[in-house]
């Protein structure tokens, strides 16, 4: 999975199509369920395993707070990512 403020990036077995509005649940460590609607920007075939798909898609009907939210978790799990495999 990809992450950021604006959109996400996942691999799943269905292919969605674009512009379908879906309601994505992020389980975010130590969280909350966090709900938010995606636009499907895009979706790839992943010919390995067979009736793999990415979907790439974007954050929408996002309340200021809730991208917010989202920013601070995606930065603390980057430090935690920094911190525990580039540390001396």
């Amino acid at each position: 999975m990809n992450l950021s403020a604006g959109g996400i990036g996942v691999t799943l077995n269905t292919a969605f199509q674009a512009n379908d509005i879906l309601l994505c649940t992020l389980l975010l460590a130590d969280q909350e369920p966090f709900k938010a609607y995606v636009e499907v920007l895009r979706i790839d075939a992943i010919y390995n395993p067979p009736h793999t798909f990415r979907l790439h898609g974007r954050f929408i009907r996002m309340s200021a707070p809730e991208r917010e939210f989202l920013v601070r978790t995606i930065l603390h799990l980057q430090r935690e990512h920094l911190s525990k495999h580039y540390s001396a």
